[in-house]
């Protein structure tokens, strides 16, 4: 009857394994709120081996393993066991295990196993030498960056709890709205200019005809041009304080482009080759203005985005595309960097501050993209950017500002 008991209380996620020796606690499983992962140590011979995907993080009085997929935590608090993961960075017996344990642990080694295979940071591995638990992931191509960030972020136990007290980091005050940089000179963006009746296009053959243009013609792209995809891209419309009413309350502010929380933390600057009616250099759009401020000429480092634009362009040719190693340079580069106080501000504790970035990047790429279509511009948006370069070029700390996208724009040939 204690059996049963004990295996119900496992099952709800409601029982710590302990393993003691003569120096007191050895390691512990601490399950999540689904409980343990059940499982039975093979009859034949096999052999065990630590996940691919396995996380060793500090505690003060312990090393913690884990993997995205685990339902525990295994805690090893006696160091007399780090050798024992580095030794199993590749398949051991059981009895190779026995032989590096600790003497008064020697006949403890099945109990050693088993913490490791139930917590799944260990494995009983196939002919290839990969662990169990490793090999549906492997099949699919997970990579353990991206598995522990979709878990990180999309785990249930990421609670929305928006009580009155918040959950955001409320610390400090929030960060302001808009971002101030003191530039070398200010250019007032010209007003928007709709396009002749002609060349107006419905809403429903924009999206129909939006589509990635690699390849630019010789003119280069117009200062009305740039003015009105700004505007109808990132321009402020108009701020205002979200949950006044609550400990939380924050100023945000309304865009043409979708952000989390109306928190808005992408800048958008730009780095610029040829504009008739703008001077080259790396600028950055005060959306709340409507102006760009310059803040650095074309530097070397500029010289480089737009070299790596160039490159990056031609990785993946596809229909009426540049052919590979034939890229062309954009007239205007635009980076999105994020100011990650202002998502973090919200979204510290919830863990989903940098997930909801993206997503944000991820709407102003198709705003772009469809307000570039819309005017007739050749539009672009790279898989791939540099964030040393966007620091050196623009003076701007990771820290601070964090390049997290980039999108070319010249125009049709």
């Amino acid at each position: 009857m204690l059996q049963l008991k004990l295996n119900q209380f496992e099952a709800k996620g409601l029982l710590v394994k302990e393993l003691l020796g003569e120096q007191g606690l050895v390691m512990s499983l601490h399950p999540s709120s689904h409980g343990n992962r059940q499982i039975t140590l093979p009859q034949d011979r096999f052999t065990v081996k630590l996940s691919n995907y396995l996380s060793i993080v500090p505690q003060h009085d312990s090393l913690e393993l884990c993997t995205p997929i685990s339902t525990s935590r295994l805690k090893v608090f006696d160091d007399r066991l780090f050798k024992l993961i580095t030794y199993l960075t590749t398949p051991r017996t059981p009895e190779d295990i026995q032989g590096v344990l600790p003497s008064d642990l020697h006949d403890h080694y099945v109990d050693v196993i088993a913490l490791l295979l139930q917590s799944s940071v260990a494995g009983c591995c196939d002919s290839n030498g990969n662990a169990d638990v490793d090999l549906g992931l492997l099949k699919s191509g997970w990579n353990k960056e991206d598995l522990l960030f979709h878990f990180k972020t999309r785990r249930d136990s990421v609670k929305f709890e928006y009580e009155e007290s918040g959950h955001g980091n409320h610390e400090h005050c929030p960060p302001a709205v808009h971002h101030i940089k003191l530039p070398i000179k200010r250019i007032k963006l010209p007003s928007p200019r709709p396009l002749p009746q002609s060349a107006q296009r419905g809403f429903f053959d924009v999206v129909d005809q939006r589509k990635t243009i690699r390849a630019f013609g010789l003119e280069p792209v117009h200062i009305d041009q740039i003015s009105t995809l700004l505007w109808y891209s990132l321009r402020t419309k108009r701020e205002l304080t979200i949950d006044p009413s609550l400990p939380r309350a924050y100023q945000g502010s309304q865009k043409p482009s979708a952000s989390a929380g109306s928190l808005h933390p992408i800048e958008l600057y730009l780095c610029v080759k040829r504009c008739i009616g703008l001077g080259d250099g790396l600028y950055h759009y005060d959306s709340l203005s409507h102006q760009l401020d310059m803040i650095s000429e074309l530097n070397i480092d500029c010289l480089k985005m737009l070299n790596l634009s160039k490159v990056t362009t031609c990785s993946s040719p596809q229909h009426q595309s540049v052919s590979i190693g034939k890229g062309q340079e954009p007239d205007v580069l635009m980076i999105m960097a994020a100011r990650y106080e202002r998502s973090s501000y919200l979204h510290s504790r919830s863990g989903l501050a940098y997930a909801l970035i993206l997503k944000d990047a991820g709407s102003l790429y198709q705003q772009l993209y469809l307000v570039s279509t819309a005017l007739g511009l050749a539009p672009c948006g790279l898989s791939f950017g540099s964030q040393e370069l966007f620091e050196k070029a623009s003076g701007i700390a990771v820290q601070s500002q964090c390049s997290v996208g980039e999108f070319m724009i010249g125009t049709v040939g």
